[in-house]
């Protein structure tokens, strides 16, 4: 289809040194939808004590120099999918689609992870991994919450905890809404009610981590470190110390990623930050061929990794 090959060939243009511009490339996205819109609107009074304040970590240009001393990664040389101010625009513009229709919005990368193939995948990886019970689990960049609704609707799994954050107020307002509209759902099994009751959202950057050290099972990030690395790499180094301060010894992470290939996000693994990092499975999309190479446009893995940092303090 014509979205993987630009997806393709973006990341043939990176790898080649050839530079895109950050608009040019968010609305390529935009148009072939591989980052649709997926946020609506609501809040819950419940959440009001965990609210925290969260400011943009784009670095700021000064229009009247011309481009010199500029900080290395400024905001034109940034992409639009790196950028705070993109997604806080993008989730007000679907919390107030969800004030009128009512409807919830789209799961990120349903169309390659939808109809419960991820949420199977990652109960298959918990229970090989930890069994089935007192599983705690965060989901860091939770977006609309809408996977972490699906997962803790398991009939496999037990959760003792799930945690989603994001750094944007506005998405963690539409994840509330779509709780309390889940909630209010007769429907649901004693099992699976139990799952969505223990779901708590937070408005938090991962980035600036103020979770306890050790405090995960699982951490699951679907398109999070994608934008993150589409941001600076002080980003990147930061976002993996953080997560090798949250997850428990031999956790285990499941990462969805339409930026790096399978060996790519192995590579990000490395000491000292993690003593090691296990590749445990992988979940298969639709693939492609181009110019002689396979490949495809999402990249879901499991990763059993053992930090190798000190615990923060």
């Amino acid at each position: 289809e014509m979205s993987d090959v630009l997806v393709y060939l973006i990341r043939l243009a990176d790898k080649c040194g050839v530079d895109l511009p950050s608009a040019v490339l968010a609305k390529m996205m935009r148009n072939e939808q591989k980052y649709p819109a997926h946020l609506a609107r609501g809040r819950s009074t419940k959440y009001t004590e965990l609210d925290q304040e969260t400011a943009s970590r784009t670095s700021p240009v000064d229009p009247e120099n011309d481009g010199e001393n500029q900080p290395e990664h400024a905001d034109e040389h940034v992409s639009e999918l790196g950028k705070y101010e993109y997604w806080s625009s993008t989730y007000e513009k679907e919390l107030e689609e969800f004030h009128k229709e009512g409807a919830y919005g789209e799961d990120w990368f349903s169309r390659h992870t939808g109809r419960g193939r991820l949420r199977n995948f990652l109960e298959n990886q918990i229970t090989n991994t930890f069994g089935q019970s007192n599983i705690r689990l965060l989901d860091v960049g939770c977006g609309n919450g809408l996977f972490l609704m699906e997962a803790a609707q398991s009939e496999k799994i037990t959760f003792q905890e799930l945690l989603g954050i994001d750094y944007a107020m506005n998405g963690i307002e539409v994840c509330r809404a779509y709780h309390e509209k889940k909630l209010r759902n007769r429907g649901l099994t004693r099992a699976t009610q139990q799952g969505v009751d223990r779901i708590t959202f937070r408005h938090m950057d991962f980035l600036d981590n103020c979770l306890e050290t050790k405090s995960f099972d699982v951490v699951h990030d679907k398109g999070t470190l994608d934008a993150i690395y589409l941001s600076s790499n002080d980003n990147l180094g930061l976002y993996m110390r953080n997560l090798a301060s949250v997850l428990a010894d031999r956790g285990l992470f499941v990462i969805t990623s339409c930026n790096l290939t399978k060996d790519e996000l192995m590579g990000l693994f490395s000491p000292p930050v993690f003593r090691s990092a296990k590749l445990l499975d992988e979940l298969s999309h639709s693939s492609f061929t181009f110019g002689g190479q396979k490949g495809s446009a999402v990249t879901t893995l499991a990763i059993e990794l053992t930090p190798g940092v000190p615990p923060r303090t």
